[in-house]
């Protein structure tokens, strides 16, 4: 079953095609997890920079000169790669520019900061798309969608050596995702790390690929959120990503550390739901809040839970009750029988036995959950996976897909 689809806010301004596509979110969250996790985010910040000073290393099996040769050739293939695959996607951008209705610009506008709104218009204005630069980079990823094809792999493979040697960063990027994949090459995490780094000075990608990896302690090390927020921040600042995958984890990442302002401003204009938790603090109507909390579910995890408990006790006692008894019984809450529920609904509310009120408060209970539970099931993320390069379509995940299932047989 193909992955639900949704449109986010940044592709529309930035007139791009991409389109955010999710799947079960890999990491489930435990409130012990998340608690153990705040009070070290100074400290992981700390080991986390002096750990980037001394990160420097050469890379394996790459020349580090930038030579003539290798300059040549990225010329020379300039030439060698279809025009009809080159202006692809350009044809497709400029297609979506001309969708872009006044209207839309104006109700995103709305939702973001003037500087972060004068930056992304300079950025339309002057034609360019945050995640690649130069026309280098722009043929090594037509190079790299490329690869479906049997007949032109292999020197596909071969001209995109030549680009990483020459430091293209969506090269470097690439290699760095097919050793983590193990697409074409036995996986090495270590090795992936360090092409990541090579690319990620000024590449959003690679950044966002290291700060996954740190995240999950997928790179040859621990778990380091800290670290992966230092990734994450720095990708979200060099430009936009209309796939939301960006803005999404960062806010994300923020919050599981406990730096909710960083969740906060992260999440501005970010149309992912890894953003919800983000996005609801700046979010003032009650319902409209509690509808944010609930659009997080569709990530699989469970921070929310607590979030809308807490947000509730203080802010909307009304519904205090009935919040304190979902986050208590989560999942399981939905299956629970209405006549037990509406006796614990009672008995918080210091009441001898049950009335209607309570006996409806229990129904909603049910019913609020069971809708969270659609939401989770009918939106598979797949953030949490590295990128050969962003904006990443559905069309494109269905290519590497392809491509590691034929790798694996």
């Amino acid at each position: 079953m193909k992955p639900r689809l949704y449109p986010s806010a940044f592709g529309l301004i930035a007139a791009l095609s991409s389109i955010s596509c999710y799947g079960q979110l890999a990491v489930q969250s435990t409130d012990p997890q998340v608690v153990a996790i705040k009070g070290q985010y100074q400290q992981l910040l700390n080991q986390a920079a002096k750990q980037a000073a001394t990160s420097k290393q050469a890379l394996p099996d790459v020349n580090t000169d930038e030579t003539r040769a290798a300059e040549a050739a990225i010329k020379k293939t300039m030439a060698s790669v279809s025009d009809d695959q080159i202006n692809e996607v350009r044809a497709q951008n400029q297609a979506d520019l001309n969708s872009v209705s006044q209207d839309k610009i104006d109700q995103i506008r709305q939702t973001l900061p003037h500087d972060i709104w004068t930056s992304m218009a300079s950025h339309v204005a002057q034609g360019k798309g945050a995640m690649n630069g130069g026309e280098a980079g722009r043929v090594a990823i037509t190079l790299i969608r490329g690869l479906a094809d049997p007949k032109v792999q292999n020197r596909n493979l071969n001209l995109l050596r030549q680009y990483a040697e020459a430091k293209v960063p969506e090269a470097l990027n690439f290699y760095g995702y097919m050793y983590e994949k193990g697409l074409f090459m036995p996986a090495n995490p270590k090795l992936a790390e360090r092409y990541y780094l090579a690319a990620g000075q000024q590449y959003a990608p690679a950044l966002y690929n290291l700060g996954l990896g740190s995240f999950y302690g997928r790179l040859g090390q621990r778990a380091n959120p800290g670290q992966a927020v230092i990734y994450l921040d720095r990708a979200r600042q060099l430009g936009m990503d209309p796939s939301g995958r960006v803005c999404g984890w960062d806010s994300f990442v923020n919050w599981r550390v406990g730096n909710k302002e960083g969740a906060k401003t992260a999440a501005f204009g970010c149309g992912s739901p890894l953003a919800s938790l983000g996005r609801a603090m700046a979010e003032n109507d009650p319902e409209r809040r509690l509808n944010l909390y609930a659009g997080f579910f569709a990530t699989g995890a469970d921070d929310a839970f607590p979030e809308m408990a807490a947000y509730t006790k203080s802010n909307y006692k009304d519904l205090a009750v009935e919040f304190y008894l979902i986050n208590q019984y989560r999942w399981s809450a939905e299956k629970m029988d209405v006549q037990r529920l509406s006796k614990e609904v009672a008995r918080l509310r210091n009441k001898q036995k049950p009335d209607n009120t309570d006996i409806s408060t229990a129904s909603s209970i049910r019913l609020r959950v069971a809708k969270y539970k659609q939401t989770k099931e009918s939106n598979k993320m797949q953030f949490s996976t590295a990128v050969p390069y962003l904006p990443f379509q559905q069309s494109d995940i269905d290519l590497f897909n392809n491509l590691s299932r034929r790798n694996a047989n």
